[in-house]
């Protein structure tokens, strides 16, 4: 918005104010016509005020407003925030076999469900039995990607000592497990004894991510 200097109004004011010539002094109407000419221009001097004043309150508004960085890259956003701003967000890896499994035991009208944390903790229930405990994810050198497995360590921490779908009640605390995990897709993979996936026989189908 442009401002409009008061200056533009003089030469208004300077024909309001040039004297009149004498013969004309004795003439009523023109008293009349300079106060009406008055009257008419106070509603363009409050006009051109407010504008000034919009003017100025918006120019200090603009100038408090924050730099908005200039890019859609999520880090690079980041690093333009300035070190005064906190900014609640975070980024976090996730593992990837985190999510909500279960395994359909062969030959047993069982089932058991795996609770992999983004935290690294896990719940597994069977039957009556549930287990609590804490497992790592790990993935093969990339050079040996292609030919190894992911290795799952399972470390259970605790266990109420109920029937699991084989029928074992034993207490299974303090035990440390371990298979390689091979992906079938993004939905299925299956639980190897060996990292090269050759003896697999448990299966497992995701449930919730």
């Amino acid at each position: 918005m442009r401002l409009f200097p008061l200056f533009f109004l003089s030469p208004m004011f300077a024909h309001i104010t040039h004297r009149q010539p004498a013969e004309s002094s004795s003439n009523p109407s023109t008293y009349t016509t300079s106060a009406l000419s008055i009257v008419r221009l106070v509603p363009a001097i409050a006009l051109s005020i407010s504008l000034s004043v919009c003017t100025i309150a918006h120019a200090a508004e603009a100038s408090a407003k924050p730099a908005v960085p200039q890019t859609t890259n999520l880090t690079s956003m980041l690093r333009a925030v300035p070190a005064d701003v906190k900014s609640n967000i975070n980024l976090v890896s996730r593992p990837l076999i985190a999510g909500l499994w279960i395994m359909t035991i062969p030959n047993v009208s069982c089932q058991e469900y795996y609770n992999f944390q983004e935290d690294g903790d896990f719940l597994v229930k069977s039957a009556g039995e549930w287990t609590i405990g804490k497992y790592v994810y790990v993935l093969p050198e990339a050079e040996a990607m292609a030919k190894t497995l992911p290795q799952l360590t399972m470390a259970i921490q605790y266990d109420n000592k109920a029937k699991d779908c084989s029928g074992s009640d034993i207490d299974q605390s303090g035990e440390v497990q371990r298979q390689y995990v091979k992906w079938i897709d993004s939905a299925h993979i299956q639980f190897c004894a060996t990292d090269d996936g050759q003896q697999c026989v448990l299966g497992l189908r995701k449930l919730l991510p």
